[in-house]
């Protein structure tokens, strides 16, 4: 098996719980070095990842005539500058999401990406959610019938502000809109595809936000599907994750994947007992009517799958496949989130022309 060899840049959140641990735990993918400047991150780095180089510069990756591929978990804004130094440096880019802060930024990259004739993905991650492939089962069984509304919620509680976290701060693409935002439009997107309007509400619910913390965003087809997406930071009560409503039954899936828990703790997927057992599905009931009874029974939930993205990312540099996340589809991701940010502006519903 071919080695690719991965350079992370980045080692908060993102890189730390993440992109190191599934890059590790893939065969054939070697992390080869990570660029962080925190002494908290290198120390976790280094206790983690011993056998893994730290750089302090990320000229550095740029310059390793090792590294096949860069791997950017970093601040939003520096998404665009740093995916087109590696880019022009000639190597292949992961970009977490969101793609970009700006729909142009992602159409420069993905152009440029074709001219040095690069690979070029975002880590839409949460298409690898176990609800997100149970609802996949039930619409590819037509199990419900025609949908004819949907909701997704991604709620959290958190009502103090985090010290020194770029997400909160008045910064560009900085809020919960292209955080949990960005998961919610994908998902909606790879499910229904491109809606005909777009309605947004955006907010700040906590005291001292400076950014969008609340929000919910209606999307309308063709076809008279109504899709409800939302999420904040004050939810208290346990969240409802998704309900499809279909002809002939509605699905409720709730509460959030667990791989990020599990990793949190630090096991990785290699360990693929330990990894199972501890991974719990999310609670699904299926909703439906025997005559005026309703009838309710319980739906056993997949469990989600974030190794299979790095996976398809060897896949596709060794054997070209497919890639799960086309930067195209990214685009469309950002191109939704700058027409929600118009539609709160202008307190009406817009045309999706992108």
């Amino acid at each position: 098996m071919k080695t690719i060899k991965i350079g992370l840049a980045g080692f908060g959140t993102g890189g730390r719980f993440f992109h190191a641990p599934l890059i590790a735990s893939t065969p054939g993918l070697q992390l080869t070095a990570i660029h962080t400047r925190s002494e908290s991150n290198r120390a976790h780095a280094k206790l983690h990842f011993p056998d893994t180089p730290l750089v302090d510069e990320y000229a550095d990756l740029l310059a390793n005539p090792d590294l096949d591929a860069i791997v950017l978990s970093i601040p939003n804004h520096l998404h665009f500058p740093q995916a087109a130094q590696a880019l022009q440096a000639g190597k292949n880019v992961v970009v977490d999401k969101p793609f970009t802060v700006t729909s142009e930024e992602a159409k420069q990259l993905i152009e440029l990406a074709k001219k040095v004739k690069k690979t070029l993905t975002v880590f839409h991650n949460r298409r690898l959610d176990g609800g997100y492939f149970t609802l996949l089962e039930y619409f590819d069984k037509n199990i419900l019938g025609k949908i004819v509304q949907f909701e997704a919620r991604f709620d959290r509680y958190r009502k103090e502000l985090r010290a020194n976290s770029w997400k909160e701060k008045p910064m560009p693409g900085s809020g919960i809109l292209y955080d949990l935002g960005s998961h919610l439009i994908d998902q909606s997107l790879q499910l229904f595809g491109k809606p005909e309007t777009l309605f947004a509400r955006l907010n700040s619910q906590r005291p001292s936000a400076e950014t969008v913390d609340d929000f919910e965003i209606f999307l309308n087809y063709k076809t008279g599907l109504s899709v409800r997406l939302g999420a904040n930071m004050l939810s208290r009560t346990p969240s409802l994750a998704y309900r499809a409503t279909g002809l002939e039954a509605t699905l409720e899936i709730g509460g959030t994947d667990g791989q990020e828990e599990v990793l949190r703790k630090g096991i990785l997927p290699v360990s693929t007992e330990t990894w199972h057992e501890q991974l719990q599905p999310q609670p699904a009931c299926l909703y439906t009517f025997q005559g005026l009874n309703m009838e309710a029974v319980s739906v056993d939930c997949h469990v989600g799958n974030y190794l299979a993205f790095y996976q398809n990312l060897h896949q596709h540099l060794t054997e070209n496949k497919p890639l799960m996340v086309k930067a195209d589809e990214a685009l469309q991701v950002v191109q939704l989130i700058e027409l929600a940010i118009e539609s709160n502006l202008q307190q009406r519903t817009l045309v999706v022309k992108v």
